[in-house]
């Protein structure tokens, strides 16, 4: 059950996407929808020779909150067909991604833009943060994102570790909405620790048996990567939402060689909702 959505504001033409299906599920759930407004105060810098004048800080901090009640009032607008809404200023010397995985903590589910643009590092900062550091799912949604009326087929990216399983369970309420879910795997390991015998029987099983129409596809990776299957699989399956684990591998790993979860957070062509 969803009662508390919480959309970090990234700035970007991208809020809107995330605003809007924030909104949209929110309806079902009667769930309350707060937008974080983060206004950086930052700290007065200090050089060896001379310390920043309090004039410049001060002009420096008029100029972020005027910024700040402007992205308020878009956001209001955004908001004013939401029953449950609220526009929230938060005024911190902590970084941006800092202040919104503590505002996410009290939250069920954290919302936030796709990392794209000339902004894509801050704004993949602030996603992952939200993933690393909130311990709630994060939904990462394309700028260019168009929600159907009802969302007809979800795909988890399903691999026997932690990240993935908590992922599946934190998904449950979005995903009783789906017409049918596939359990996907590339390459699956029959093995005790791995899949097991029969690959995804057993998680298809449990999400059976909380009503959903599940759908076990396993995949070879035939040269490719599994990122580039799943989000092929993705494309053609018509997905309306992923569910994935988020950075079973460390970061830093991925950030050099590569990876699902930076792949699906800065190339999905749909929400992605990844849990830590």
């Amino acid at each position: 059950m969803l009662k508390d959505i919480l959309v970090a504001l990234t700035d970007t033409d991208g809020d809107r996407a995330a605003l809007a299906l924030a909104a949209t599920i929110a309806q079902p759930f009667r769930a309350k929808v707060a937008a974080l407004v983060t206004v950086q105060l930052g700290h007065p810098a200090a050089f060896e020779w001379r310390a920043m004048p309090a004039s410049v800080y001060a002009e420096i901090v008029s100029m972020e909150r005027e910024r700040g009640e402007a992205l308020a009032a878009r956001t209001r607008e955004a908001l004013k067909a939401v029953d449950d809404a609220e526009v929230r200023i938060a005024e911190s010397m902590l970084p941006v991604r800092m202040v919104a995985a503590l505002h996410a903590r009290h939250a069920d589910l954290a919302v936030v833009a796709a990392p794209v643009g000339d902004t894509r590092d801050l704004m993949e900062d602030l996603a992952v943060d939200l993933l690393m550091q909130s311990g709630r799912p994060v939904l990462v949604v394309p700028p260019d994102h168009v929600r159907r009326e009802r969302p007809l087929h979800a795909v988890i990216a399903w691999q026997p570790r932690r990240e993935a399983a908590r992922a599946v369970h934190d998904a449950l309420p979005l995903l009783g909405t789906f017409a049918t879910v596939d359990v996907l795997m590339v390459d699956p390991q029959t093995r005790e620790t791995g899949h097991g015998e029969q690959p995804g029987a057993d998680i298809a099983a449990h999400l059976a048996r909380h009503g959903l129409c599940v759908n076990v596809v396993t995949l070879p990776r035939m040269g490719d990567t599994v990122e580039i299957c799943i989000l092929r699989h993705v494309v053609e399956s018509g997905a309306d939402l992923v569910v994935a684990g988020g950075y079973s591998h460390t970061r830093f790993r991925e950030q050099i060689l590569g990876g699902v979860t930076r792949t699906l957070l800065q190339g999905c062509p749909v929400p992605v909702l990844l849990s830590h």
